[in-house]
């Protein structure tokens, strides 16, 4: 699950289920119409208990549903902030096995690693020859003149 906190008093929790989640927040950042200011994330475990938990969740929040798995909550609103809080912490319980602990992504933590992926993805390409593979290419390309 992750919370995607803009400034403007909203929040928007995306409950889904990723093995990245950096590279996920990345990837969200064009499906969430406002700059994502804040990120919290929690790990579940296996993965199967991830989609008993995130169908739970969906479940529960249904009524605070906008698009996909994107739900909107008011941060202005006891109500909101005591549903999501009391929901969540009882339904991690119950799927995970233990309690609810949230770890944050800053934004520079996740420049950072926007920085690094860019980077890793401009690298100069690798020596076609390196490798076995690459020398097998390498000896192809010889017998073919």
């Amino acid at each position: 699950m992750i919370l995607c906190q803009p400034a403007d008093g909203k929040f928007f929790a995306k409950i889904g289920v990723s093995s990245i989640v950096y590279h996920r927040v990345l990837m969200l950042r064009s499906a969430i119409p406002r700059p994502i200011d804040t990120v919290l994330h929690a790990a579940v475990g296996s993965r199967e208990s991830s989609y008993r938990l995130e169908t739970a969740l969906h479940t529960a929040f249904a009524s605070k549903a906008t698009v996909g798995e994107w739900f909107e909550f008011d941060t202005e609103s006891e109500h909101d902030k005591a549903l999501f809080r009391e929901v969540t912490r009882a339904l991690f319980r119950e799927h995970a096995g233990f309690d609810l602990r949230w770890k944050m992504i800053t934004p520079s933590q996740l420049a950072a690693f926007s920085s690094a992926r860019r980077k890793s993805i401009r690298k100069e390409p690798k020596d076609p020859y390196a490798g076995p593979a690459g020398l097998r290419r390498k000896i192809r390309d010889k017998y073919k003149r």
